[in-house]
């Protein structure tokens, strides 16, 4: 009668084989994580943007997306300008620890009723406060009221602003 199974070292090379490839697979699983966070951010930025935009043109008056408490990172509403009462049309969420959002758009940027906005700029998304590759996105938004994300024309994994890579987060 054989009685199969494994041996003690059978089961200390798998388990030493598995930890090798858990090893290699958890930056990889942490890198897109990192990304999709930073994708959903820029996603609501764009939302919100577009959100305002629309209803400054549809509704005739002038729609504004505020910074909340002055900071970016602690998340951004989208409310009728001049208003008393039912003024939020949106409100986002702060961000997560470790994501830093800033522009050189000041705390808000509104949006009048033919759809053009009074102080363009550019604003800036950060994964861990540092500039990597793939740990940055730029929002380029422009005085007719379009966002656009810059891109990355020379293939390293960071946006350019003006033909010239983000060095820091805090450019602005």
């Amino acid at each position: 009668m054989r009685i199969n199974g494994f041996t003690l070292i059978e089961l200390l090379i798998t388990i030493s084989i598995a930890g090798i490839l858990t090893a290699f697979a958890i930056p990889t699983f942490s890198d897109m994580i990192r990304n999709e966070r930073l994708t959903a951010i820029t996603n609501d930025l764009i939302s919100s943007v577009n959100l305002a935009r629309f209803t400054a043109i549809s509704r005739g008056e002038t729609i504004t997306i505020k910074a909340k408490n002055e900071n970016w990172r602690e998340g951004w509403t989208v409310e009728k300008l001049n208003c008393v009462n039912n003024c939020v049309l949106k409100d986002y969420q702060a961000l997560r620890a470790g994501y830093t959002l800033r522009g050189n758009i000041g705390n808000s940027l509104s949006f009048q009723s033919n759809g053009s906005s009074e102080n363009a700029g550019n604003m800036i998304l950060c994964a861990n406060d540092e500039v990597q590759p793939y740990h940055v996105k730029l929002l380029k938004i422009n005085y007719i009221g379009r966002i656009s994300v810059a891109t990355d024309t020379n293939q390293n994994g960071i946006p350019e602003l003006d033909g010239v890579d983000i060095t820091i987060c805090n450019f602005i």
